[in-house]
């Protein structure tokens, strides 16, 4: 087992969490006190969260226009009973980490837009200052 501390950030393929997914893509939380309930998570599966040091997890829907966009999860090396405030300020922050990423993306696309205008601005300049050289040159 992971030591209780040890980083579980970065990428995950969705498919390995298929068992979660139909729950948050119907808008529900999913909830596991205890990786080891038989109910809450398959057996194939439990395997690999025990090994990564999850004993419990609280996964919270992102979604937009009623598709699941993305989740916010939450994992703990022990077994746990999840607060319904702790929920709440998980679905909480989850929508507010995604509008922060939202905002993110829209600042990149318009700064790459500015920088495209720029560009063709000081290619009409040059345009403008190639014309005007080869005006006076003819004349």
């Amino acid at each position: 087992m992971k030591a209780p501390n040890a980083s579980l950030k970065g990428t995950y393929a969705m498919s390995a969490f298929a068992w979660a997914i139909a729950k948050l893509r119907r808008n529900e939380c999913n909830i596991v006190p205890d990786m080891r309930d038989m109910e809450l998570v398959p057996a194939a599966n439990q395997q690999a969260c025990l090994e990564l040091g999850i004993l419990a997890s609280a996964s919270v829907p992102i979604l937009r226009n009623d598709r699941l966009v993305a989740a916010l999860c939450v994992t703990h090396h022990e077994r746990r009973a999840w607060q319904q405030d702790e929920i709440m300020l998980l679905q909480d922050a989850g929508q507010r980490i995604w509008e922060v990423h939202q905002r993110i993306k829209a600042e990149k696309a318009l700064e790459l837009a500015n920088e495209a205008r720029q560009r063709a601005e000081r290619l009409e300049a040059l345009g403008q200052l190639t014309h005007g050289i080869t005006h006076d040159f003819n004349n």
